[in-house]
């Protein structure tokens, strides 16, 4: 028996010698496991909080502030926080809260206003006057409101440098979670929208502009005369009139361009780069229009008929040539005056507009202004106050002498003018791109311009 129990010994010796070993890499790996944990779960509740703000746009300022009060703030204690702050807001601001989304949209939409005021602000203040809402932003680099958009999404930037900042609000490019990317788009459509509204168009007065829904041919019909009232006797059947008509064709067509915001010119605060870029592609997209409708004027194309435009068979080009006086001014006004539509009968076309090259604006503007004939001081001249002048420089490219007079569009169709349906101009699209450090743009403008009717122009060559 006692050598059972001594032989014994050993082996219960070594095996609780065994067993505490064991027990000491458990305890070890049980502390690595709880140390894990204790960070995800600490990942996980940080996490949480910023999504909590994130919801209702508390930016990372708040976040940060409930953090150094008590790093060890529960998500509970987090969300009672955030719905003190939001009652606060409401008391500041005399609102009357039904949901979050509401406010949120709106103080996202007053941060985007406001930054794009401010930018356009700094770039032409006499065009942009500094708003309330911009007020805020006026002294904020470009890198600085990226920096304020990712704290507004719930981003601490705590510790970033300027590119960094920049590099992770561009990431995903319009579809960031920031609103940086959407006020730089905001910023160039409004600079190169206010350019292209700047930019003068002569051709306005004598153009109809309509829409239409696709890039199909547009098929204009040219309506002639109605028919003349006839006569019906006693008893009399009343007869049957038909209206001739002529087809005038065409296209809507696109012109586009791309331009390209970097990081670096966020960065270097490159306000040149982000707005006067988009203000040169607004004055061109204007005057590309002023070059299409001014080319068919120069250009003299075939009509429906197979006529030119300008052509004596229209009876709306003078054979001779003159320079504008008096005399020349008659004949063509008589020329208009006498034009007949489809079914012959006479439709008295007034000119209203006199169009001149840059070259003759001086003399347009003595035969339209002055109470005496230029070339004589003891006559009238009738012309005076009955016909505006229009200088345009396109007309001196193709002669400096030729001249024209034009009627209105209310009484009869001379140049119209398609659109895309909503498109009053050009349009910036967003493009997705990994091809550059930053973003990617399509400055496009759907355009397409045609002569409707030839009866309401009639030429001059000038001598």
């Amino acid at each position: 028996m006692k050598r059972n129990q001594g032989s014994s010994a050993p082996n219960n010796s070594g095996a609780g010698e065994q067993e505490d070993t064991l027990s000491a890499e458990d305890i070890a790996k049980r502390e690595s496991e709880a140390a894990q944990n204790a960070v995800k779960a600490e990942r996980e509740r940080l996490s949480e909080i910023r999504k909590v703000c994130q919801q209702v746009n508390l930016d990372g300022e708040f976040m940060s502030k409930l953090l150094d009060q008590n790093p060890e703030i529960k998500v509970d204690e987090v969300r009672q926080k955030v719905i003190e702050e939001l009652g606060n807001k409401d008391k500041r601001t005399g609102e009357t809260r039904s949901g979050h989304i509401t406010v949120v949209r709106e103080e996202r939409d007053t941060l985007r206003r406001g930054m794009v005021n401010a930018i356009c602000h700094r770039n032409n203040a006499r065009q942009n006057e500094l708003s309330e809402e911009g007020g805020m932003f006026r002294r904020m680099r470009l890198s600085e409101m990226a920096r304020h958009c990712l704290e507004m999404a719930g981003t601490s930037t705590r510790g970033m440098s300027d590119h960094e900042v920049v590099g992770l609000t561009m990431r995903g490019g319009f579809h960031s979670t920031s609103d940086f990317p959407e006020i730089l788009a905001d910023t160039i459509n409004k600079t190169l929208r206010d350019a292209y509204e700047a930019a003068p168009q002569t051709w306005l007065p004598i153009a109809r502009e309509v829409e239409v829904s696709d890039f199909k041919e547009i098929s204009r019909v040219q309506l002639g005369d109605a028919p003349s009232l006839l006569e019906v006797p006693e008893s009399g059947e009343i007869k049957d009139g038909t209206v001739g008509e002529a087809a005038e064709k065409y296209f809507v067509k696109t012109y586009a361009r791309k331009l390209t915001v970097t990081r670096k010119t966020i960065v270097n605060d490159d306000l040149a780069a982000l707005t006067r870029l988009p203000e040169m592609f607004g004055r061109a997209a204007r005057d590309l229009e002023s070059d299409l409708v001014w080319a068919i004027i120069t250009g003299n194309p075939l009509m429906g008929d197979g006529v030119n435009l300008f052509a004596a068979g229209h009876g709306n080009l003078d054979g001779s040539g003159g320079a504008i006086s008096v005399t020349t001014l008659g004949a063509g006004r008589a020329a208009m005056r006498k034009q007949t539509g489809l079914g012959g009968r006479l439709i008295n076309v007034m000119p209203v507009y006199l169009f001149v090259p840059a070259a003759l604006e001086t003399v347009a503007e003595q035969y339209t202004t002055q109470n005496f004939d230029a070339d004589s001081s003891s006559n009238t001249n009738p012309f005076r106050g009955k016909l505006q002048p229009i200088a345009e420089p396109r007309l001196d490219a193709d002669s400096a002498t030729a001249w024209y007079l034009a009627g209105s569009p209310s009484q009869i169709d001379i140049i119209e003018v398609a659109r895309l349906i909503g498109e009053s101009g050009p349009v910036v699209e967003t493009m997705d791109t990994f091809e550059v450090e930053g973003m990617k743009m399509k400055v496009r403008s759907d355009f397409g311009a045609k002569a409707i009717d030839w009866r309401g122009l009639w030429k001059n060559p000038g001598a």
